[in-house]
């Protein structure tokens, strides 16, 4: 699929048509440089999880604006989990 979006349909069972973008590796790579930015910046809480309220207002505005994006922070929730499966 390489660096393009793709847009997708999916049907979910009771939740009718539901639209999504599949992240790039650009957007994947920049995102894991801003999380490791805030994280030696101290931002994350006592746990060493990022609260939502960052993730909001400190890193997705940071990456919509650096690749013309429109993460929000359900897109956010997804890759991470993404990340975590990887890891």
């Amino acid at each position: 699929m390489g660096d393009s979006q793709v847009t997708v349909e999916n049907r979910k069972k009771g939740k009718g048509v539901v639209k999504y973008t599949t992240w790039t590796a650009e957007e994947s790579n920049e995102l894991l440089k801003f999380l490791v930015d805030a994280a030696n910046r101290g931002w994350r809480d006592s746990n060493g999880a990022f609260t939502k309220a960052t993730i909001e207002k400190k890193i997705l505005p940071v990456l919509n604006a650096t690749l013309g994006c429109e993460r929000n922070i359900l897109n956010y929730k997804s890759r991470w989990k993404w990340f975590k499966d990887r890891y």
